[in-house]
């Protein structure tokens, strides 16, 4: 998935054949390879800006309607076994994910043609972040709340340099 679906949508599949053909050219190291911490703590948080308010999780797993919801929603009780919305760690049969609604693996079920093309592409990333990404569930109160704050007091954390 990161090779075939993941990296083409998001550097484009030329420089990926690039890579592939020619090598790495930056990225060098001695004794077992590593994630730079400026590439994990910093860079690599572009990503946050792909995330889309909502998905479609599955095509019929709720009650035989598509399961499409918010990925979460911090006003939900997520102390139920099967919030409302798309939190993790909760384990409920409509909360399956149907990979064609993610990747192109085979057809959409005609009865749900209406939803639009399958799989849905992620949005581009840019400089904004998804609403639901300001009020993350299941932070202790006295934490950021905040996607964007938690992202800034990391890097201050690892005294990265700005820019």
């Amino acid at each position: 998935m990161i090779l075939h679906e993941f990296l083409p949508a998001t550097v484009g599949q030329g420089l990926v054949d690039d890579i592939l053909k020619k090598g790495r050219r930056f990225y060098a190291w001695r004794n077992e390879p590593f994630i730079p911490v400026e590439f994990s703590v910093a860079a690599y948080r572009f990503g946050h800006s792909q995330v889309s308010p909502g998905y479609i999780a599955n095509f019929d797993g709720d009650n035989g309607n598509p399961f499409l919801k918010h990925i979460f929603n911090a006003e939900l009780d997520h102390s139920v076994p099967d919030p409302d919305d798309l939190s993790g760690g909760k384990r409920a049969p409509r909360r399956f994910i149907d990979w064609r609604t993610f990747f192109d693996v085979g057809p959409t079920p005609k009865a749900h043609e209406d939803l639009g093309p399958s799989p849905k592409p992620n949005k581009q990333i840019d400089t904004k972040l998804s609403s639901p990404l300001f009020a993350l569930p299941s932070i202790p109160p006295n934490e950021p709340q905040s996607l964007a704050q938690r992202n800034l007091l990391r890097h201050l954390t690892f005294g990265l340099p700005s820019g």
